[in-house]
């Protein structure tokens, strides 16, 4: 478990995060680097799970969950391990 969690807010203005995110990157010192965009949120328990699969794996990239009018939750479609999958983030928005 993460004992010793510190974090580093870099301030870059509302949907200018991405842009941001090699500086970030510049600047982190710790064993793990995880990043939230304006926009979003975690559930509680989303950085255990994160370190969890980071102990199977160099890298680990969680899927996204929508909040429609705040009642209901749209998941991505697809799966990251098929090639269509993986076209269609290369071609669309990365939020489809």
């Amino acid at each position: 478990m993460i004992k010793d969690f510190f974090s580093v807010f870099i301030g870059s203005g509302a949907r200018n995060g991405e842009i941001y995110r090699h500086e970030a990157l510049q600047l982190a010192k710790g064993k793990f680097v995880c990043y939230l965009s304006d926009d979003d949120s975690w559930f509680p328990d989303h950085l255990q799970y994160m370190e969890q699969a980071l102990f199977k794996a160099d890298f680990v990239h969680s899927r996204y969950m929508a909040i429609v009018n705040k009642e209901q939750m749209m998941a991505i479609q697809g799966s990251f391990e098929e090639l269509e999958t993986r076209d269609r983030m290369l071609k669309e928005s990365y939020k489809f």
